[in-house]
């Protein structure tokens, strides 16, 4: 069996984690990069290099932040080929990692969320902080594995927080503001079909945040 890895995030260890489990299986497996994603049309041929003529059992598609539209049309048209594609629903729910969306979805669902505000003006961010408590967590809408998350425990170190954001010209729209929920450990709930898997995720010492790519330690824990 074959199995080819489409992204453009090459690097990321969840993509070795993969190269290694194909392995033990026996399995075949290749990564296509499309960091550098283009194409050539002539007329009606569509040239896309590493993509021509793909030969395998089944393609995963993740990590495609680059032409995520154009490579989901071209992931789609793959799948009505006959090669199977696992792509977390991207073609037929498009992309849905988006910690905006998410947390709207999550309220609307009746799952109880941390306290989250969301605005595109910088100057309302005191008032909000103010209202949820401090300290607050602001988030990055845009990166993942904790970068950019920070936690400000005052007003004076918030106005400190957004100078320091608005001298690198960043825009209130790409973060949030979040309740600092005290914990000893996260889980990582994970279903897959009708199996569910979850990862307990603990904080190293001195860290606010549980990512296992900041240090924190990870185990398998049974969810009732």
């Amino acid at each position: 069996m074959k199995i080819t890895l489409v992204t453009t995030l090459t690097e990321l260890s969840e993509h070795k984690r993969l190269k290694e489990e194909c392995a033990s299986l026996g399995y075949d497996f290749e990564i296509i990069d499309l960091s550098t994603f283009g194409y050539f049309i002539d007329e009606k041929l569509l040239d896309i290099e590493g993509l021509n003529n793909l030969k395998t059992d089944l393609v995963i598609v993740r990590g495609i932040f680059n032409a995520i539209n154009t490579i989901s049309t071209i992931t789609e048209h793959l799948r009505k080929k006959g090669i199977k594609v696992f792509d977390n629903n991207l073609t037929s729910l498009k992309y849905s990692i988006d910690k905006v969306n998410d947390l709207v979805k999550l309220s609307l669902a009746g799952v109880e969320v941390p306290k989250t505000c969301y605005t595109r003006d910088w100057e309302k961010f005191p008032d909000l902080a103010q209202r949820i408590g401090y300290p607050v967590i602001i988030k990055s809408t845009r990166t993942g594995k904790g970068a950019s998350v920070y936690k400000i425990d005052s007003p004076s170190e918030l106005s400190e927080f957004i100078s320091d954001l608005k001298s690198q010209e960043k825009e209130a729209k790409g973060y949030l503001i979040q309740e600092f929920v005290p914990y000893k450990f996260d889980l990582r709930v994970l279903i897959i079909g009708e199996n569910l898997f979850t990862m307990r995720r603990i904080p190293k010492e001195g860290e606010f945040r549980a990512n296992f790519s900041l240090g924190g330690s990870v185990e398998l824990f049974d969810l009732d």
